[in-house]
């Protein structure tokens, strides 16, 4: 198939864009395996050149339980149809489907924050058949739902390995934390102000930011979700689509699962903090979510919208090499780094 050149999202665009016992919240470590398994690529090239291939952008963080989507760089001009399945590291093939996420954006005007834009989930049929050969600037991404068992194993993709950093269910953190950790920072009269939803409606719509609408109305806190697990490690949800989310949810499957990723490892992350640190847990939840109060109903937020640093913060947060210790001191970095004040 003929695909389009393609626009990749720079990292501005980008940003708009018993085992459970044992995870629980520190993380499971990875089972060792050799680099040289036999899952060879479809490709018609050689995965040796690294000009060319199927290649994982950033750190790959799953969260036990739920379906994944992996963004990836597909190099040297790799063909869609020669990605082929995700693969696991015991040689269990996953069902993988292979997306275009695009953003389109407006003209920028009338908020400070950055925009939502229009999001969509294309197959590599519809991006060929894109008008004049332009689909909305973005990024590949695989979707997978990795069974239960697959904890402590890679992912093979295109005949390469990829290191996998698996998180915890969040139900399960949540039944271990204090539910302080995802409490929002906001008085009542903040947190139901009809003024300030509208005013950060772009967050809410955002696959990549929806986690701090949540936060910040108070929706962030893990939901015990039924789950059937099959003699095979597959995993059988039961729909929440009856559950009225203020913040509500994507009509798009694809980037649902994306927002519903972002929000269960912050979560995580957040959880951890208030595991090594409730003092500081509440301050950078408060700076997170901060907003300023100018009287009359005027507010306005006043939060980081770095992508870089929220997404560094992350990084460590979920970082299963640090320590208590030093996630605290990485944190208190971030919040010493954020500016004291604003002006308009």
């Amino acid at each position: 198939m003929k695909l389009p050149t393609l626009r990749r999202a720079t990292p501005v665009v980008w940003c708009m864009f018993a085992v459970l016992g044992v995870l629980w919240i520190g993380g499971c470590a990875e089972v060792p395996v050799k680099e040289d398994q036999p899952w060879a690529s479809r490709a018609y090239g050689s995965i040796s050149d690294p000009r060319f291939g199927v290649y994982v952008t950033g750190r790959v963080d799953a969260v036990l339980g739920l379906p994944l989507v992996i963004p990836v760089e597909l190099a040297g001009g790799y063909r869609t149809e020669d990605v082929g399945d995700v693969v696991l590291d015991d040689g269990r093939h996953l069902e993988t489907r292979l997306w275009w996420v695009g953003i389109e954006l407006g003209d920028g005007s009338g908020s400070w924050l950055p925009q939502s834009g229009r999001w969509s989930a294309l197959t590599p049929e519809q991006v060929a058949e894109a008008p004049d050969a332009k689909p909305p600037i973005g990024t590949w991404v695989l979707a997978v739902d990795p069974p239960i068992d697959a904890v402590g194993q890679g992912l093979w993709i295109a005949g390469r390995r990829v290191r996998v950093n698996w998180l915890p269910d969040p139900a399960v953190v949540a039944r271990r934390v204090s539910s302080r950790a995802w409490q929002s920072p906001l008085d009542p009269v903040l947190r139901e102000s009809q003024r300030l939803r509208f005013i950060v409606e772009s967050e809410r719509k955002s696959p990549q930011r929806r986690w701090r609408y949540r936060l910040m109305i108070g929706e962030l806190t893990p939901r015990a979700v039924q789950r059937i697990v099959g003699l095979d490690g597959s995993v059988r949800r039961e729909s929440d689509s009856a559950v009225a989310w203020d913040s509500g949810t994507f009509a798009d499957e694809v980037l649902e699962t994306m927002a519903r990723q972002q929000e269960a490892r912050w979560a995580i992350g957040l959880a951890r903090l208030e595991q090594a640190s409730d003092t500081l847990a509440e301050q950078v939840r408060r700076r997170l979510c901060a907003v300023v109060d100018f009287g009359a109903g005027e507010v306005a937020p006043i939060w980081p919208i770095d992508q870089e640093g929220l997404d560094r913060l992350l990084s460590d947060l979920l970082d299963q090499k640090l320590s208590p210790r030093e996630r605290v001191r990485r944190a208190r970095v971030w919040l010493e780094d954020q500016p004291t004040s604003l002006a308009w």
